[in-house]
């Protein structure tokens, strides 16, 4: 598939409001939460709650814990991973985000309740459900090719470090 077929992909794939994103293997086991001072992660994702009205940015509930969901922008022509910004999310629709993670670890119930949930918030049928896994598995795959660089400069630039990298500033 060439990056035009690709791009064409992922604009039918965000036809969502909750979509799923599949992290490329590349990107398994790193987040920004892990990178970071647990100070600095609290001033990031406070501020996500903060920016939401302490409401899911995707669904819309409040009254529940909620989580900082970290939105990427993958670049297939650079193989550069953005950091765009971090949003609030309540747990059901962030466990949908992150469907292959959610099935892996909860086995055929959380696939079942965060199959329900998608179609609840999107207003679509199963059917729509299953065709957003394929194509989100389409592009997992393509993604999967790249060893992905990131570009965090969203953070950096207003002096939030990761922690590897600290030891390197010294």
């Amino acid at each position: 598939m060439v990056c035009q077929d690709v791009d064409k992909e992922e604009r039918r794939h965000k036809m969502y409001k909750l979509q799923i994103e599949m992290i490329p293997r590349t990107s398994w086991y790193s987040n920004l939460r892990s990178e970071l001072s647990k100070e600095d992660w609290d001033i990031l994702r406070k501020e996500a709650y903060r920016n939401a009205n302490w409401h899911c940015e995707i669904c819309g509930c409040s009254g529940v814990q909620l989580h900082a969901h970290e939105i990427w922008d993958f670049d297939m022509e650079t193989g550069i991973q953005t950091l765009k910004k971090i949003i609030a999310l309540c747990p059901t629709c962030h466990a949908t985000i992150h469907y292959g993670r959610t099935c892996k670890i909860e086995g055929i119930e959380g696939a079942e309740r965060v199959m329900k949930h998608f179609c609840k918030v999107n207003n679509c049928s199963l059917e729509d459900f299953n065709e957003h896994v394929r194509e989100a598995k389409a592009i997992w795959e393509l993604r999967n090719e790249i060893q992905w660089q990131l570009d965090i400069s969203k953070i950096t630039d207003r002096g939030i470090i990761p922690l590897k990298m600290k030891g390197e500033l010294k």
